[in-house]
């Protein structure tokens, strides 16, 4: 799933730039506010169809791809499946399925 960044402040400009420019998995609206002006829902429509089915979605898609194969390898060193960790593989693998959420308490 593609990521349309709307950052307005904070932090939020930050991640939007690291999620845009550095892991390219999404694209960025303007900040609204710091331009003074409302985001109209054509530009917003402009950006989701891009991301969706325009020229960037299978760029879009395989650098999500790659950075989803990333962090389930760098989550299997780190916290392996067992224990405490559980609910969190749990979670990961709903994250991953569009599934619900059963508790792993077996």
């Amino acid at each position: 799933m593609p990521v349309l960044a709307f950052p307005q402040w904070g932090d939020q400009i930050t991640d939007a730039k690291y999620l845009i420019d550095v892991f390219k998995i999404g694209l960025r609206l303007c900040r609204g506010v710091a331009e003074n002006r409302i985001i109209p829902r054509e530009e917003v429509e402009i950006c989701v169809r891009e991301a969706t089915i325009g020229p960037k979605t299978l760029e879009l898609k395989e650098n999500t791809l790659k950075w989803k194969k990333r962090r389930r390898k760098q989550w299997r060193r780190v916290a392996p499946p067992r224990g405490t960790c559980k609910l969190l593989w749990a979670m990961l693998d709903v994250c991953d399925s569009n599934s619900r959420m059963e508790p792993p308490y077996n």
